[in-house]
């Protein structure tokens, strides 16, 4: 009979072993368990008559912890012949280990050591049991006394769910009616607990505000999920918010943003707002307050439910100011620059307003009695009127001056083609530099404007180089005549002579060159 016993422990090991897989064990003892217990059986190796820890598993250092396994896990024959159990508890692998007793709690059917860490690692090894029926088999942190029954290891950290129930202050529910709209399964079957484990939600006190139940649910394997009914107790009445909708002011003058929102009065079924509890999203009025225009300023208020209002309030700002002219107070002109125009006058102005900027291209002019070959003072009116109907009229007093000057007078100077030819353009500028002075002229600023000899393509008997010169400020021009030689025939004599030249210069050109080859 013992042999037999023996024999069917050996193939629950060896089957145990088989279905045990290891390929996450050691990545899960590099830190502490998501749960209460430390005990992964992927990290669990099993011998004829005990169990070991593959790998050590972290834990707290210097901090008192507890191994409890029960009646299933231990085996019947093996809890009753070690009524004195040890097992061995090391640092790591051959590391300061320690024997320590096991106490048997014949009451419960259970075994249970505690112990202190030395180091931030543990390793279990030699623990006494054959039966290693279901998985009672646990280390936690605390003593025998905090034992409140068998959690089972966490592979995985627990998944927080999160939903919202907005309550209708006028409408509550209890937690009881909270808790129905919650619906908890297990996706491979079995029983589920779920408790409440958290609230800051009181049915009895109910305010407006935000509250939170937070519930825990745990299967039968102690694997666990979290969902937190996060609940808004609002009001759904929106406050209101009552005064003038529109203020008129003169530019220059000034209201304040805090005098409008003081005048506003606010009301609301639940809450004690006042003007300070509104909101200004948008101001249009506050950077331009100096500007004329119709400016907005949008106010909101909210009730601790968020429930919101809006009011728009315009701020009328009227232009009070006219146009000004910029440019010169008076003009002065001369009978030799011939008459002014209404445009070539207008374009000596620029028209600028306070609140509509560059209003040039609204201004008129009235040139009422003004002659431009007569000498005097006249008088003409510059006009603008601004968008809001302000006009500037300003008067603009015209100087006619007489300044008639003598007027000079050049002969057209002549230059052969040759002379011409063998000048450089300086020499042609310094030649007739001295031409001019020489009849009394003091020329400046000498050029050519144009030299006909350039572009000729007929030939004829001259050509003309046009140039200017300044004298006291007005500019001149005159010209220059190149006379081109007569024509020259080639007499029949002289060219038979020639062609006769060329021909016997060629053949002894060739005859000496073959003779260089040979």
């Amino acid at each position: 009979m013992k042999k037999c016993c023996v024999f069917m422990v050996l193939c629950l090991i060896t089957v145990l072993s088989s279905t045990i897989k290891a390929a996450d064990y050691q990545s899960h003892a590099a830190r502490l368990p998501h749960g209460t217990n430390y005990i992964d059986f992927r990290n669990i190796k099993v011998a004829y008559r005990d169990i070991d820890m593959r790998t050590p598993v972290k834990v707290k250092e210097d901090t008192l912890y507890t191994v409890v396994l029960d009646l299933d896990f231990i085996g019947p024959n093996t809890f009753d012949q070690d009524e004195f159990p040890v097992m061995t508890v090391c640092v790591s692998q051959d590391v300061d280990c320690e024997t320590v007793n096991m106490s048997v709690d014949r009451t419960r059917s259970f075994w249970h050591v505690s112990f202190v860490t030395t180091a931030d690692t543990v390793l279990l090894q030699n623990v006494p049991v054959t039966g290693l029926i279901g998985y009672n088999f646990m280390m936690y942190e605390g003593s025998y006394a905090d034992f409140k029954g068998f959690e089972y290891y966490v592979s995985y950290e627990p998944i927080t769910y999160e939903g919202v129930y907005i309550m209708d202050y006028d409408r509550p529910k209890s937690k009881a009616e909270l808790r129905e709209q919650l619906t908890v399964s297990d996706p491979k079957g079995g029983p589920i607990s779920v408790d409440l484990i958290e609230s800051t939600f009181d049915e009895a006190n109910l305010d407006i505000g935000e509250y939170y139940l937070k519930y825990k649910a745990t299967d039968r394997m102690s694997n666990v999920s979290y969902f937190k009914l996060v609940i808004q107790v609002i009001d759904r009445v929106a406050p209101t918010i009552t005064g003038q909708d529109t203020f008129t002011i003169e530019q220059g003058k000034t209201i304040t943003l805090s005098s409008i929102v003081n005048q506003m009065v606010i009301t609301d079924n639940v809450d004690p707002l006042t003007p300070d509890s509104i909101e200004v999203l948008k101001d249009t009025y506050t950077p331009n307050q100096n500007k004329a225009g119709n400016y907005e300023i949008e106010l909101s208020v909210k009730d601790r439910s968020k429930n919101e209002t809006r009011k728009i309030v315009t701020v009328n700002v009227k232009d009070i100011f006219a146009p000004y002219f910029i440019g010169p107070s008076a003009i002065y002109t001369y009978l030799g620059d011939g008459g002014l125009t209404a445009e070539s006058i207008l374009a000596m102005y620029k028209a600028m307003d306070t609140n509509d900027g560059d209003l040039t291209h609204l201004m008129t002019i009235q040139m009422m009695d003004y002659k431009p070959n007569e000498v005097k003072v006249f008088t003409v009116y510059l006009r603008c009127k601004d968008q809001a109907g302000n006009e500037i009229v300003q008067p603009v007093p015209i100087h006619v001056i007489d300044d008639t000057a003598p007027v000079f007078q050049t002969t057209e100077y002549v230059m052969t083609k040759g002379e011409f030819e063998a000048m450089s353009r300086e020499d042609v500028l310094a030649w007739l530099s001295a031409k001019l002075q020489a009849s009394g002229v003091e020329a400046t600023n000498l050029s050519i404007l144009l030299d006909e000899t350039e572009h000729l393509e007929n030939k004829r008997r001259q050509a003309y180089i046009y140039y200017s010169y300044e004298v006291d400020g007005k500019v001149h021009q005159s010209r220059l005549s190149i006379e081109y030689p007569k024509d020259q025939t080639i007499k029949p004599f002289y060219f038979i002579v020639g062609a006769s030249v060329l021909l016997i210069g060629a053949t002894s050109y060739v005859v000496l060159k073959k003779l260089k080859k040979h």
